[in-house]
């Protein structure tokens, strides 16, 4: 009876094992299946999306093509004329008849410009002097037919009048025949006048039209063996002078660079004082922690301690003197002073590469509450205002670091660098 129990116990528990699973197994699939048709409908979407875009493009480039050639397909003898005649957009009349018309360009491609549509504008005007003469032939040819119907007519007067059982009608033909050949003398006439018109037109035309291609051709060559070798030579020399410039830009500044902020006007080491010659005017203000140094041999520079300032004025301020590195070199008159966060009439922008400080002994917001006491200001994100990028842990990973190499002016700070002018 106990085995018996048993074995119905653990068929009951594999059976709840496999439901469990089963129903562990339905969920998952049904899971994939919900995130594979949303997946799908995405797809189908960016898809529908895709299609309309790639319409839209069709449309646009059909509107392109009807209004830069009239149709929708490209003409060859559009780009043929386009080829010939796109090296010029400005009036050639500028420069026709003055003899210091060269004067006037600083490039070449303007004096093309101005050629190449002169020459259009006399093409346009033989291409409408053809199109005059072509009405004309149809007008002439209009004039024949109705010459023709006269002369038919006149035939048919003549015959009329030897009739001789209808004299009066024979007389109406005669005079209607006098007047026809009156207005068909003066449609000659006239037609003969504008047909010479039009040929003088004509004839001017060309020669204009030549005239322009003869001076288009002159000052290409001139252009070319006297002002294009000049040109080239600037641009060589302007090319060279732009890498030497970008050159000089990408070295990078450092701490070294920077101008010392002042200088001590007067010391006191009995009280432990010193003043300085920068004031409220400079935007000076108390709790500045300057370092003091003077030039040694070969311009280094050598710090010989440090001062806080505690009082300012208009154009002075007093300091408490900190630190003195040397007992035979004290703080003296004429000493340089410097910190890296003070310009004169300047707030300094830092931004901070990295949220975790080397130091476990402070926090990047205690850093940043330190930078803006002083009224400078601290950035998330280096942009063309930042001054200074303080390296923090892990800042070879920081977006702001990359961002950094790409202006050369933004000078890398170490942290133990920016705490040596914030701590006393």
């Amino acid at each position: 009876m106990n085995r018996k129990e048993t074995a119905l116990t653990m068929f009951a528990v594999c059976s709840a094992v496999l439901l469990v699973i089963s129903l562990g197994a339905a969920v998952i699939f049904n899971a994939e299946l919900k995130r594979i048709q949303s997946r799908k409908a995405e797809i189908s979407k960016r898809l529908k999306q895709l299609k309309e875009e790639t319409s839209n493009f069709s449309n646009e480039l059909i509107d392109v093509n009807k209004l830069l050639i009239g149709s929708e397909t490209e003409s060859a003898e559009v780009e043929q004329y386009v080829k010939n005649f796109t090296e010029g957009r400005d009036a050639f009349a500028k420069f026709i008849g003055n003899k210091n018309y060269v004067e006037h360009y600083s490039t070449l491609m303007d004096l093309y410009s101005d050629l190449a549509l002169e020459v259009i504008f006399w093409r346009l005007q033989y291409e409408q002097k053809q199109v005059d003469t072509q009405l004309v032939d149809q007008d002439l040819s209009s004039k024949d037919r109705s010459f023709s119907e006269i002369q038919s007519r006149k035939e048919e007067g003549v015959e009329l009048m030897d009739l001789s059982t209808n004299q009066p009608l024979a007389e109406g033909k005669v005079g209607g025949i006098r007047n026809l050949k009156e207005e068909i003398k003066r449609i000659e006439d006239d037609i003969r006048q504008k047909t010479m018109e039009l040929d003088e037109n004509i004839t001017d035309m060309n020669k204009n039209y030549e005239n322009a291609q003869k001076r288009l051709s002159s000052l290409k060559d001139e252009y070319e063996q006297k002002f294009i070798p000049k040109l080239k030579t600037e641009i060589a020399n302007r090319r060279r002078k732009i890498q030497e410039l970008k050159e000089k830009i990408r070295e990078r500044k450092t701490l070294l660079d920077l101008e010392p902020n002042g200088e001590i006007i007067q010391a006191n080491h009995v009280l432990g004082y010193v003043w300085i010659n920068l004031g409220r005017m400079h935007g000076l203000r108390k709790g500045f922690i300057f370092k003091v140094f003077q030039y040694s041999k070969g311009g280094v520079r050598d710090f010989k301690g440090k001062i806080e300032v505690i009082k300012t004025d208009v154009r002075l301020s007093q300091c408490r003197i900190l630190s003195s590195y040397y007992r035979n070199n004290p703080l003296v008159r004429g000493d340089y002073i410097f910190n890296p966060f003070f310009s004169r009439n300047k707030r300094v922008n830092v931004v901070f590469a990295g949220d975790k400080p080397f130091n476990r002994l402070y926090r990047l917001s205690q850093y940043q509450r330190w930078i803006r006491n002083l009224d400078q200001i601290v950035s998330d994100k280096v942009n063309n205002r930042t001054d200074f990028l303080i390296f923090l842990q892990d800042y070879q990973n920081r977006k702001e670091f990359e961002d950094a190499k790409n202006f050369p002016w933004i000078i890398f700070m170490k942290e133990s660098e920016f705490l040596d002018y914030m701590l006393k």
